[in-house]
């Protein structure tokens, strides 16, 4: 679990002990609910399971629609994240040749200097990924990773490459519609 995830997961346990206090002692749901919520298992499993006892509450009525309702949001946003994550390591995991490699503090992915392509080599679109050349899907890779970067963390993440062939490339992936950028200038972020 990333440090945002597990601070997500902090504040929402909680915010479960806040909103079950007003729950009768005498009903199970108050327990069940803050013995998942502290949970060190933690997984998209024990999310599901808080979210049908949050979906009861709210049927039933027995305790605040909006505060429950902003809990149900907190951990749906969660099982995102972390259903976006295991769609990562599934595809860093089905990558030949350890392409993909994580940092050794456990932050931003790199592309492995092995990974990366040659300046000598000709810009070929593989027919597989929609006409994207290796620059492009390694910044895609990384993007991916990282939900978002600045150009000068892309370039370090794809250190073969100029600062400015990193801008030619997400000037073409953003008018692919495969990028969008926020920002204006040395602010700008892109994300996926």
């Amino acid at each position: 679990m990333t440090p945002t995830e597990k601070d997500k997961k902090d504040k929402l346990a909680a915010a479960v002990y806040l909103v079950t206090d007003f729950l009768s002692d005498r009903e199970p749901i108050k327990w069940k609910m803050r013995k998942l919520a502290i949970s060190e298992a933690y997984a998209a499993e024990t999310v599901n399971q808080l979210l049908s006892l949050i979906e009861i509450i709210l049927m039933s009525r027995q305790g605040s629609v909006m505060n429950f309702s902003l809990l149900r949001d907190g951990y749906l946003s969660l099982r995102n994240s972390l259903a976006e994550k295991q769609e990562i390591k599934t595809l860093v995991d089905s990558l030949p040749d350890g392409r993909l490699m994580t940092s050794p503090a456990g932050g931003a992915a790199r592309i492995s200097p092995a990974a990366s392509v040659r300046r000598d080599e000709p810009r070929r679109p593989s027919p597989q990924n929609n006409g994207q050349n290796e620059r492009q899907n390694q910044i895609l890779r990384f993007l991916k990773l990282n939900n978002g970067a600045s150009i000068k963390e892309i370039s370090q993440a794809v250190p073969n490459f100029s600062g400015k062939t990193v801008q030619r490339e997400l000037a073409a992936l953003i008018k692919n519609g495969l990028l969008r950028r926020d920002g204006d200038r040395r602010w700008s972020r892109y994300r996926i």
